[in-house]
């Protein structure tokens, strides 16, 4: 399968409606602004704690930039919103989402393999009305570095804790992983069914593209993601020749 044959693939299988969000956009930059739970700008966040993650962003294909706003960033410093490899407050989520955070994360220790890499809380009521307003809020704040082809693998099972204040707190740990090579036609990861977006679980072998070999849609959990996907397969790219000593993604 060629590289364009891979596009019009792509484009096939995105409807042709898009979910509506409660967003704001900054027409100047193109990019559109979404907000947790009742919050409509960045006085209804909470304060990002000490190496939490500020935001999420998307790159989405034909549409602008998603900045997914998780908390505030204190001392009103800002969230950086834009997209940037280099900027030291960044790592990866999947192919096309990073975290973006308040401080300088490129200066934490590279994380080690079964390392406690990040620690989502999640604190919700005990007696809500809704699901909705039953999540009272939801952090994320790493441990270390999570460098470039690396992945974040969920590391136990949530435990949940009564606060004795009328909540209880959900906490889940994620480990960063290597990603390891794939083979020819072996499965490399999930495609959110939205964003189209891969989060990757191996590096297929030179030669080959992780696409979506099969439209049958399924559910997944993944680190800031939980809702419909497809699995990705290594396929062969008919343009070019198979060397399996160099891989890429």
């Amino acid at each position: 399968m060629s590289s364009l044959e891979a596009v019009i693939l792509l484009l096939a299988l995105v409807p042709l409606s898009t979910a509506s969000f409660a967003t704001t956009t900054n027409n100047e930059d193109d990019v559109d602004f979404l907000y947790p739970g009742e919050a409509r700008s960045e006085r209804g966040l909470p304060e990002c704690s000490e190496h939490g993650i500020c935001s999420t962003l998307h790159r989405r294909f034909w549409l602008p930039l998603l900045v997914e706003r998780l908390c505030r960033c204190p001392s009103r410093t800002e969230c950086p919103w834009r997209w940037n490899n280099t900027d030291h407050h960044t790592m990866s989520l999947d192919n096309r989402s990073q975290l973006k955070f308040c401080e300088n994360v490129s200066s934490l220790l590279p994380c080690t393999p079964n390392q406690a890499a990040m620690v989502k809380l999640k604190t919700t009521d005990n007696n809500p009305t809704d699901y909705i307003n039953s999540t009272m809020y939801t952090s994320y704040t790493v441990a270390c570095y999570c460098p470039p082809r690396h992945y974040w693998k969920q590391f136990n099972k949530t435990s949940i804790s009564d606060q004795g204040n009328g909540t209880r707190a959900e906490h889940t740990i994620y480990k960063c992983v290597k990603l390891r090579k794939c083979s020819s036609m072996q499965f490399c990861g999930n495609t959110r069914a939205d964003h189209y977006s891969i989060y990757y679980r191996c590096s297929c072998p030179f030669g080959h593209m992780c696409l979506i070999k099969d439209q049958t849609k399924y559910q997944v959990k993944e680190l800031l993601f939980q809702g419909s996907a497809y699995k990705a397969t290594c396929i062969p790219d008919s343009d070019t020749e198979l060397r399996h000593s160099t891989t890429h993604l």
